[in-house]
């Protein structure tokens, strides 16, 4: 408060109005001019609360509208699975090749292993057969290459809708 004392002290000097027209005492408008600073600062005290309990509920907000899109992505990913989002791999380890699908969900990269191609021609044969998969006809070989299966736009469809209902379990 001493600091103000120099500053109010300025203030009668230059202001020949409150110096002169007043009747009110010089310590009285000392008074109201240090009462109406304390409040000036409790106010803005108040102020920086405010905005800091405002900040508080925006990230709140944010916290909550981010697990809102995550809870949809995965009743999308699970109920309503779609194949454009799915990519295809092909894994050699040691002796046995499979194939994989990849997929992005929960902002992170998910894999699930979809089989060998034998396996994965037997699959869509049992999906021809009980008619989920009415594009295609049934396949009598099992010897194809990953090759020959990119180069095949429906074949490659339907493992992706065997990855979709994989990663409808792993979901």
């Amino acid at each position: 408060m001493a600091a103000t004392v120099p500053l109010f002290n300025e203030i009668l000097k230059n202001n020949q109005l409150v110096k002169g027209k007043l009747r009110i005492s010089t310590s009285d408008l000392e008074k109201l001019f240090r009462s109406l600073e304390n409040n000036t600062n409790q106010l803005k005290k108040k102020l920086h609360r405010q905005e800091e309990l405002i900040r508080t509920q925006i990230r709140k907000r944010n916290g909550i509208k981010f697990q809102l899109k995550r809870n949809l992505e995965s009743i999308n990913k699970t109920f309503h699975p779609s194949k454009k989002n799915i990519s295809l791999l092909f894994k050699k380890q040691g002796e046995s090749s499979y194939i994989k699908a990849r997929l992005y969900w929960g902002g992170r990269q998910r894999e699930v292993q979809v089989g060998s191609i034998a396996i994965v021609i037997d699959m869509i044969n049992n999906m021809i057969s009980k008619g989920i998969l009415s594009d295609l006809k049934t396949m009598r070989t099992k010897e194809l290459t990953w090759k020959q299966i990119k180069q095949k736009p429906e074949l490659v469809g339907a493992i992706k809708e065997i990855a979709a209902f994989k990663f409808q379990e792993y979901i």
